[in-house]
């Protein structure tokens, strides 16, 4: 309560008055809001057929998750792709998944036969889900080359795929309405590395999602060239655009006020970080080094860690 009346233009400073995009219902009385775009869940692998996972609050669309008892591997499941899984932590291609994935429900997924590496008995598994369009997957046009898009252009997020023409200078459609801050890239179809794109390092770099070292200088991804809001660019290299005719997918983000950020910032080396702000308590950090020699990816999220010191 204000003894006299705030300044024309000034408000008090609290989390109600924080900027929060359009798009977003700061209401929260309908599903343009964050908690049915974006969620962590965790669970507890029972080694059993038919298992369902549920608690997500939405239909996903993208599935990244992870053991968390033991070493193994990372693994990714889209509704464009529908049963092939990915790995994040290799360059592996595209594997077919169809005995051991079922489909993606309205509240999770549903596994097939028991997969040993998503349901292995008494395992602990985290996974991260956004929501894209449902499944929907038209096709794009607006670029060189031809992409299937499903776009949830309110939250910021697409998953588009695309058959490389191994020309230089190339662009694909990503669905979405603003220049996308974070792009990922990964052949399907045969063996490379997962290649990142970041608004605060620009166009000329990119970075590795299965690698821990510095970032790379170079036009060879994304020939030198900023997105749009319309488009990507890619040159000829194997990793974005392979001459041989291969398929590719892309997971695409843009900034969205109330929803995600995506930025950098200077480490200080103390016990006592710096503050970065975001404009709202984030659910899930995702952050590498990115001017040391190694530095690995990590990530965070209110779900494994409820309280703070997170």
């Amino acid at each position: 309560v204000f003894k006299y009346a705030p300044p024309t233009g000034f408000l008090a400073v609290c989390s109600g008055n924080l900027p929060i995009s359009d798009d977003i219902d700061p209401a929260q009385t309908d599903d343009d809001i964050p908690q049915k775009n974006f969620n962590t869940v965790i669970w507890t692998g029972d080694g059993q057929d038919n298992r369902s996972v549920s608690g997500v609050g939405f239909k996903p669309d993208l599935l990244w998750g992870k053991v968390r008892s033991t070493t193994n591997g990372s693994f990714l499941f889209d509704s464009n792709r529908g049963s092939n899984r990915l790995r994040s932590n290799t360059t592996n291609g595209d594997i077919d998944f169809s005995s051991y994935w079922s489909q993606f429900d309205s509240d999770g997924w549903t596994y097939g036969s028991n997969s040993a590496s998503q349901n292995a008995n008494g395992e602990t598994f985290v996974g991260w889900c956004w929501k894209a369009n449902g499944g929907t997957t038209p096709s794009n046009s607006d670029g060189d080359i031809t992409s299937t898009v499903q776009a949830n252009t309110k939250a910021g997020f697409s998953i588009c795929t695309y058959t490389a023409n191994g020309s230089a200078n190339q662009t694909w459609g990503h669905g979405l309405s603003a220049k996308p801050d974070f792009i990922i890239v990964k052949k399907r179809s045969a063996t490379s590395s997962w290649t990142v794109y970041h608004s605060s390092l620009g166009a000329t770099k990119f970075m590795y999602l299965n690698s821990s070292n510095n970032v790379n200088t170079g036009s060879e991804m994304w020939n030198d060239t900023e997105p749009t809001s319309s488009l990507v660019t890619v040159n000829n290299n194997g990793n974005t655009n392979d001459p041989n005719g291969a398929t590719f997918v892309s997971y695409v983000w843009h900034n969205v006020e109330g929803m995600q950020k995506f930025g950098s910032y200077e480490g200080n080396g103390n016990a006592d970080g710096p503050f970065i702000y975001t404009g709202f308590r984030p659910k899930m950090i995702f952050l590498k080094s990115v001017d040391s020699a190694s530095g690995d990816w990590i990530v965070v999220d209110t779900t494994r860690s409820t309280f703070n010191v997170t």
